[in-house]
């Protein structure tokens, strides 16, 4: 197996950046248009694969000689017993990544404001009536470490009153 690329779709060459002139002059090498730490999994991958049966590849990226974005093989197969001819499936990941990283980020940026807000914060499980999270302020509020105040059951902290309240409330919302 010599690890050149043969034959591709305009939508391939648009992801590796090459064009049809480089595939037709054998310029495509699987190997080499992929990150080298993965390359020896995909070849123990490879060897073990049979005709026409499909592996899955967790993450494999292609390097790009002309964009900045990440690729990745979901699946392939190998088309004959010499494991000469096969077939993958790409996807591009990198708007997916882009968003992973800004989800990332928000998630911190809310964590921040919420620990270090003024305003006591308090967030509870409604379905399993625990405690999730709480901030600095509401600690402070109630003279218990954060600690303490996870392992109580929310609604032990309110008086008779609100507690039968909450309950209520809580109900009409089908909690």
């Amino acid at each position: 197996m010599d690890n050149k690329i043969v034959d591709a779709n305009d939508k391939f060459l648009e992801i590796v950046g090459y064009t049809c002139s480089e595939l037709e002059n054998g310029k495509l090498d699987w190997f080499k248009m992929t990150l080298q730490s993965i390359d020896i999994q995909m070849k123990i991958s490879l060897r073990s694969l049979k005709p026409m049966e499909l592996i899955k590849i967790l993450l494999k990226r292609y390097i790009s000689i002309r964009t900045a974005h990440n690729y990745q093989i979901k699946a392939c197969a190998l088309l004959d017993e010499a494991c000469f001819n096969g077939v993958v499936l790409i996807l591009d990941i990198t708007e997916r990544e882009d968003m992973e990283k800004a989800l990332k980020k928000s998630e911190e940026e809310h964590k921040h404001l919420v620990n270090y807000a003024h305003t006591a914060i308090y967030e509870i499980g409604f379905k399993d009536q625990t405690s999730k999270s709480v901030n600095e302020a509401f600690s402070k509020l109630l003279s218990y470490s954060k600690e303490e105040l996870l392992a109580i059951i929310p609604f032990d902290i309110l008086d008779d009153e609100s507690r039968k309240n909450s309950k209520n409330g809580l109900k009409r919302i089908n909690c």
